[in-house]
């Protein structure tokens, strides 16, 4: 039996032929259109680029490619890799379809991908279609986040993540040494319940609106940890978008301060003996001197022994004033000093507006501007001569850009009056430093039957 050569087994070449003509038109379409690199070679021997791999290895044309191998594109860490994988895929044998590698840039420049490998046909013989998936921005994310992971982790301070409704979603191994609590039993519990703040329930609704309004809240806490034990805690919240648009959760940092609260304290402390010493320790000083003069005045030692004995009872009081409560100020100086005003005969006309807190006065700030106004009212009760004291306070408008309130007080007496700018007074001088001291206003005005000492506070 022969074999048939005839017209029939020619067209039926022919027919064999065109199909394949047609499949490498459709493969070469479709490959120049993804928007993937794709290169296929035959062992190593690059024989087509798309134009997504020109761009992708920064070549001007695919004639640069083509010249290539394969080695050549390839990041010396992943050579082993991709040649067994060539070797397998020539051999028919399973890989894995997809693994992450590392590829060269003509300029030298290296970018991670994805690749994925199969065996073809092209050009009648067997060859290797490559396509790959550009993820460098991928891993610099991933890089990123690790990073924040690693800051999370091991950071000193203790770190919460919160929900919408300041209940705890993750925390740092720092806060829960600090707060004494173990993970289970800090995740889905809120802020205040944790830590127990000193504020109570009214920080939350505060916080909140902080947040909302500048989308960060920083503040002191006293806080109180598992088992009973308190400690001072600075505590600084953030509003993070959820990246979806779904809302919003929080960070929370919390730093253990109570050893610098501590600290603090015992500045306080040597300030005010300091202080007591200076003050107190001046009018004792005084009286006996004036005690050991043979013209001795019995009336004038007796003022500053009062002098001292109110700067002293003013210094014990000044450990328990409130941070940047002017009124609780004023108010305490009047308590201690109203009964010698009517034992002089002064009258007290007291014109005392309800005033904000100054949160920038703190515990020094406020002693600070008690020693002031003690000393312009000592120099009334001891040289103005005075029948009419008037002490004023009042707030005053916001100025534009200004970050919180602002507070004025006059204090007012129908004395002899003096010339400021020619008397060279040491309490005025301490009153000046003072206020210099503070970031206050101090302005010094009189005449004859008129002295207002006026203050400006912000």
């Amino acid at each position: 039996m022969t074999h048939s050569t005839g017209p029939s087994g020619a067209a039926s070449d022919e027919a064999l032929r065109r199909q394949l003509r047609e499949s490498e038109e459709r493969f070469r379409t479709l490959v120049e259109l993804t928007p993937e690199p794709v290169l296929v070679h035959r062992m190593g021997q690059i024989l087509y680029v798309n134009p997504a791999a020109v761009r992708a290895f920064g070549a001007e044309s695919a004639e640069q490619l083509a010249c290539k191998r394969t080695s050549e594109l390839i990041h010396p860490d992943f050579q082993a890799q991709q040649t067994q994988r060539m070797h397998h895929i020539v051999a028919q044998q399973p890989i894995e379809p997809m693994v992450e590698s590392r590829f060269l840039r003509l300029d030298g420049s290296a970018f991670y991908v994805e690749v994925q490998g199969t065996s073809i046909i092209y050009d009648g013989e067997p060859a290797i279609h490559v396509s790959l998936r550009d993820i460098s921005q991928r891993k610099q994310a991933q890089r990123q986040l690790q990073l924040v992971a690693s800051f999370f982790t091991h950071s000193r301070e203790g770190i919460g993540i919160l929900d919408a409704g300041f209940c705890f979603i993750e925390v740092n191994d720092a806060f829960l040494r600090m707060a004494g609590y173990c993970r289970g039993e800090v995740l889905g519990q809120s802020l205040s319940t944790v830590l127990a703040t000193g504020e109570g329930p009214g920080l939350l609704p505060a916080m909140g609106q902080a947040l909302e309004r500048e989308g960060f809240w920083s503040g002191e806490s006293l806080s109180q940890r598992k088992g009973g034990g308190v400690f001072s805690a600075m505590l600084s919240v953030c509003a993070v978008p959820d990246g979806a648009g779904r809302g919003r959760n929080y960070m929370v940092l919390v730093a253990d301060i109570t050893a610098i609260k501590e600290h603090q304290r015992q500045l306080e402390r040597t300030r005010i003996l300091r202080d007591m010493h200076d003050g107190v320790g001046s009018h004792i000083s005084a009286a006996i001197r004036q005690l050991q003069s043979p013209q001795v005045n019995h009336d004038e030692v007796l003022l500053t022994l009062r002098d001292s004995l109110d700067q002293l009872k003013l210094s014990i009081d000044a450990l328990n004033l409130p941070p940047g409560d002017v009124s609780a100020l004023l108010a305490n100086l009047r308590y201690r000093l109203e009964g010698r005003f009517n034992a002089m005969g002064l009258t007290l006309v007291w014109a005392v507006s309800p005033l904000p807190v100054l949160p920038s006065l703190g515990a020094s700030a406020m002693r600070q501007l008690q020693f002031i106004f003690f000393a312009a009212l000592s120099n009334v009760m001891q040289h103005a001569e005075a029948s009419m004291l008037r002490m004023e306070a009042e707030p005053l408008p916001a100025r534009a850009g200004a970050d919180g309130p602002a507070i004025r007080i006059r204090l007012c007496d129908n004395g002899r009056g003096f010339d400021p700018s020619g008397v060279q007074r040491k309490g005025l001088v301490s009153m000046e430093g003072r206020a210099q001291a503070i970031g206050a206003q101090l302005a010094v005005r009189s005449q004859p039957g008129a002295t207002v000492v006026e203050i400006v506070l912000r």
